[in-house]
C-alpha cells in the first residue's frame, strides 16, 4: 500500500512540475518571428523593404564618391549633398548646421532611408532620384503607399 501512496505522490509532483515548466517556458511551440523594430521605424512596410533593397543597388562610401554627374554621392543611398540638405531642411526644419555636421548627417544610412521614405511617400515620383538603379540596374519601382 505504501508503494501506491509513494507512486501517487511522485506522479502528483511530476504533474505539478510539468505544469510549472509549461507555463514558465511557454507551450513548447516556437513563437512566430517578430518583425524588425526601431523607435523611428515601428514596422518595416513595403516601402522600407524596398529601400533596403535599393541600398544593395546604390551603396556609395560614407565619405562620398564622384558620381556620373561630377557631384559627390554619399553613403548607402548615394544622396548628393544638395538633395540631402533640401529634404533634410524640409522634413526636419533645422538649418543652422555647419559643413562638418552635414557630412556626419549625410553619412548616416538610417537617416538617408528615413528621408527617402518621406520623399517617396510624399511624392511617389521622387523615386526618380534613384532612376539609375531602377532603369539601368533593374530594380523595380517602389511600392505606392
Amino acid at each position: 500500500m505504501w508503494v501506491l501512496k509513494r507512486l501517487f505522490w511522485v506522479l502528483v509532483l511530476l504533474g505539478a512540475f510539468g505544469l510549472i515548466l509549461h507555463y514558465s517556458t511557454g507551450s513548447g511551440v516556437p513563437d512566430a518571428p517578430k518583425p524588425e523594430y526601431s523607435p523611428s521605424q515601428p514596422l518595416k512596410d513595403a516601402l522600407y523593404q524596398w529601400l533596403d533593397k535599393l541600398e544593395t543597388y546604390e551603396k556609395c562610401p560614407p565619405e562620398g564618391i564622384i558620381d556620373n554627374n561630377n557631384k559627390k554621392s554619399y553613403s548607402c543611398l548615394c544622396f548628393q549633398m544638395e538633395t540631402f540638405q533640401r529634404y533634410f531642411i524640409k522634413y526636419y526644419g533645422k538649418t543652422d548646421i555647419e559643413k562638418n555636421e552635414w557630412l556626419n548627417l549625410i553619412s548616416d544610412c538610417e537617416l538617408q532611408k528615413d528621408i527617402a521614405y518621406k520623399m517617396i511617400k510624399e511624392n511617389w515620383n521622387n523615386w526618380k532620384h534613384w532612376s539609375w538603379s531602377i532603369i539601368n540596374r533593374g530594380l523595380e519601382k517602389p511600392p505606392q503607399i
